[in-house]
């Protein structure tokens, strides 16, 4: 069996997320998410997680292309270990890309970024069995 583990943002922390997100000069593309941070994708052992545990993390800018929007993210509180090497929240994508396409934006030179006053977003982990 294979899973995927993230951390679930609350309410209020996607609200935090949106309130930015329409205060810095893109425009939400055609699917939104602001949903979630991907701690791993596609592990067999969990056992490093705990569902239901806390997590805070700190963004302090929003990076963006014609295709995505994203926020970077830096675990502040809590211990979920992260496989990810690039931590973020998927704000929105174009009808073709994936949300995976966020990870290698981050990684890229191609985006262009807006800096704002760092701010914590919380979330819950979350363990989803995987369809084979």
């Amino acid at each position: 069996m294979k899973y995927l583990v993230m951390s679930v943002l609350t309410d209020e922390s996607r609200k935090k997320l949106l309130n930015i997100a329409s205060k810095v000069p893109i425009r939400l593309l055609d699917y939104l998410y602001c949903h979630h941070v991907t701690l791993a994708y596609g592990i067999e052992d969990v056992s490093a997680y705990i569902e239901g545990d806390i997590s805070v993390w700190k963004a302090d800018k929003i990076i963006w292309d014609s295709k995505c929007e994203c926020l970077p993210l830096t675990l502040v509180g809590g211990d979920p270990y992260c496989e990810k090497k690039f931590p973020h929240v998927t704000i929105s994508t174009d009808v073709e890309t994936k949300p995976q396409y966020s990870a290698e934006l981050i990684e890229s030179e191609h985006h262009t970024g807006y800096r704002f006053d760092a701010v914590e977003l919380t979330g819950c982990v979350k363990i989803i069995e995987l369809e084979e």
